[in-house]
Order: structure tokens, then C-alpha cells, then sequence
């Protein structure tokens, strides 16, 4: 049946070009006089089982064939998503055409437009390996490196945290070994005795855990307390040129709260393929958003030693970063929405042995998307 249709894009579409022509031939005589509709599309097509896909209609035209060829422009401007395949998604875009000239099944062709750039030098995939590196720290190392407030704020916190569990196996011990009378939680004496051990044994357990994960937050909070860095507003660069360059103290700015050696500065520049599954459980589905990064390389690593208390880190990072690698390992912007594309993502990391590690995230803005292509 497609063989009564046939789509032609000429020139191919190139993602610097101008616009294409799209030829479309009905080559059945009996199709004249049919209404026809004709969809062009770029879509996000995800590898899952239960994928939610993304699709961008660029062009929709309903008309009645009156003529054996057809012919209309596609601006550039709408071909702007290239073509990619990938490990988690696939980004394409169709030519549809659907005619009705049959009752129940009529004639039906989809061809893809292929706009596929320069590519890319192989990088190893180390699925998140660079941009989630393990996190190696010693409680204690960073509980002495606060200062004495926040050090007596964190030892408070878990005072109050582990009295909390405490008592709740106090609560549950007793109430195992009273009568109903003195019981504190009297309500779970409804239940049938070898019910009632297991559910406070499992309120017990769900108290404590809920009770430990409050804990291990707030200590959290205060124990990356070592180091405060943040993107170096006032000097961030306004663009980054395919020939351009900067200072690695350009981008963030900070200092400790206390002596530290041997730490590692290192700059992480990947893409992430983002899309969205679906998930069953029980009679509840639920939407799951995902970022796989891809292309991860190093841009920049130093280490570095014995920073006083209170000095500004960005005095130790004087080096020069080029932004020629960037363009040449990673591939643009290519999302079709907030949840379905290529995005592209760095990020500069301070990483320590013993204490927490941190990671500044930096804008994407400033890149020039046509460079990505030279």
C-alpha cells in the first residue's frame, strides 16, 4: 500500500542549511479526488518497556489531491532538533502521510528525515561515574572540622535523634510486657496477641528509621559545612566561543571553614539523555523522569594542598580551561521539552577523602550551539 506513496526531502537537511523541499507523489490514479493529511514530526522515542514519548508537530496540512505531485517548503527553522540515536533514546523526525482512499484501510507511508550531525569522537561511557562520583567521607573528621556552634548544633540534633529511638523501643518493649491498662499505645490491643508483636515490632522499626533518616539529614547539612562554594557571579563569562577560554576562578568562588589538604578540583562536562517510563504498582501508575549522562570526559583536574581557614579557593585556581574540548566531545542542545532531549551538563567538583564532597553546577547557556557543529 505505501508503495502508492512516495516522499522525497531534497536537499537533505543539513542543520546549518536553509530550507528543504518536501515532494510528496500519489501514484495511484484512483487517488485523485482523496482527502489526504500529511504530518511532519519530530518525536523523542524512549527504550523502555512502558515508554512516555515526546512529539513536536511541525507542520499539519489537510487537503484534496488534485494533482499527481505536491510539493511545499519546510523552513529550517522547525528542522532545528538533529537526528540521534542513542542508549536510552532515539530523536527523529517523520514525513506522515495518510490518504483515505479505502473504507477500512487506507494508504499510509512515514519517512524519516535524517539530519544527522558531525560525529562526535568515541568516549568510553562510564554511565555516571564522572558527574556522580562515590562520596568517601569520615563522620568524625568532619564533625571536629565545624566550627563550635554548628559542631554543638550537630551533636544536639543527634542527641534528640537517637533519645527519639529510644524511647520508641522503650514504648514497644513495654507495651509487650503490660496489660492493656498500662499500656501506652492501648489502641493496638484490638489486635490478636501474635499480631499485635508483629505490629509494634514493625512501628517500631518504621519510627526509627523514619527517625535516623531526620537525623542524617540535618547532621548532613551541617557536615558539608567545610567548604561553601558557589558559581563566581561577578566574573562568570558572558559567552563561550569555540576559540574562547577563561580561569577555572572564573566560574565558582568560596573558601573553608578549615585547614584542609589534598583537595581535588576537578571540572566534569557530559550530556544526559532525559525522557520519561512508566511504572505499575499495584492499581497505581506512576510517570518516572530520567537522566542517563552520556560522553562524560575531564576538562580539568588539580590538586590541591594545604588551604589555610577562610582563604578564598579561587586564589589556588588561576589555570586556564579551553572551551574548544567541549564543543568538540559533546553534542548541543537537542531538548524537545523540559523532560525529553539531549541536554548537555558540567560541573566543577571539590572532592576529599575524608569529608564531603561538593559539586557546583554550572549554566549551559553560554555555549554557542552552531560551534558544536564546526
Amino acid at each position: 500500500m505505501t508503495s502508492k506513496i512516495s516522499v522525497h526531502i531534497e536537499p537533505e537537511p543539513s542543520i546549518l542549511g536553509d530550507n528543504v523541499k518536501c515532494s510528496i507523489e500519489f501514484n495511484d490514479a484512483d487517488m485523485l479526488g482523496c482527502k489526504a493529511e500529511i504530518n511532519i514530526t519530530t518525536c523523542v522515542k524512549v527504550h523502555d518497556k512502558s515508554p512516555v514519548n515526546e512529539t513536536k508537530n511541525l507542520i499539519h496540512k489537510k487537503i484534496t489531491i488534485d494533482q499527481a505531485k505536491i510539493s511545499f517548503e519546510i523552513p529550517a527553522s522547525l528542522l532545528s532538533h538533529y537526528s540521534y540515536l542513542g542508549f536510552d533514546i532515539d530523536i527523529v523526525s517523520e514525513v506522515y502521510v495518510v490518504v483515505d482512499d479505502a473504507i477500512f484501510f487506507d494508504s499510509k507511508l512515514t519517512t524519516p528525515i535524517t539530519r544527522q550531525i558531525i560525529k562526535k569522537p568515541e568516549i568510553t561511557d562510564k554511565a555516571g561515574s564522572l558527574s556522580s562520583p562515590h562520596d568517601q567521607r569520615r563522620f568524625f573528621k568532619n564533625l571536629f572540622a565545624l566550627p563550635t556552634d554548628k559542631r554543638r548544633r550537630v551533636i544536639f540534633a543527634m542527641l534528640i535523634g537517637y533519645a527519639m529511638i529510644a524511647g520508641i523501643v522503650f514504648l514497644a518493649v513495654h507495651d509487650l510486657w503490660v496489660g492493656r491498662e498500662l499500656a501506652y499505645l492501648y489502641t493496638l490491643y484490638s489486635v490478636e496477641p501474635g499480631g499485635r508483636i508483629f505490629l509494634i515490632l514493625f512501628l517500631t522499626l518504621f519510627a526509627s528509621i523514619v527517625s535516623f533518616i531526620i537525623m542524617h539529614i540535618i547532621v548532613s547539612r551541617y557536615l558539608s559545612g567545610w567548604l561553601k562554594v558557589v558559581p563566581n557571579k561577578k566574573r562568570f563569562p558572558v559567552s563561550f566561543a569555540v576559540d574562547g577560554s577563561c580561569r577555572v576562578a572564573d566560574l565558582v568562588c568560596g573558601k573553608t571553614s578549615t585547614t584542609v589538604d589534598k583537595i581535588i578540583v576537578r571540572i566534569v562536562a557530559c550530556n544526559y539523555e532525559c525522557g520519561q517510563y512508566t511504572r505499575t504498582n499495584g492499581s497505581t501508575t506512576e510517570t518516572v523522569n530520567f537522566t542517563r549522562p552520556i560522553r562524560e570526559f575531564i576538562l580539568f583536574e588539580k590538586t590541591l594542598s594545604n588551604i589555610p581557614k577562610g582563604i578564598a579557593i579561587e586564589t589556588y585556581l588561576n589555570d586556564t580551561i579551553y572551551f574548544k574540548e567541549i564543543y568538540k566531545n559533546l553534542y548541543p542542545h537537542n531538548m524537545l521539552s523540559t523532560t525529553h532531549g539531549i541536554s548537555q551538563h558540567w560541573e566543577v567538583q571539590f572532592l576529599h577523602d575524608d569529608f564531603y564532597d561538593h559539586e557546583v553546577n554550572l549554566s549551559t547557556n553560554n555555549f554557542l550551539a552552531a560551534d558544536f557543529f564546526k
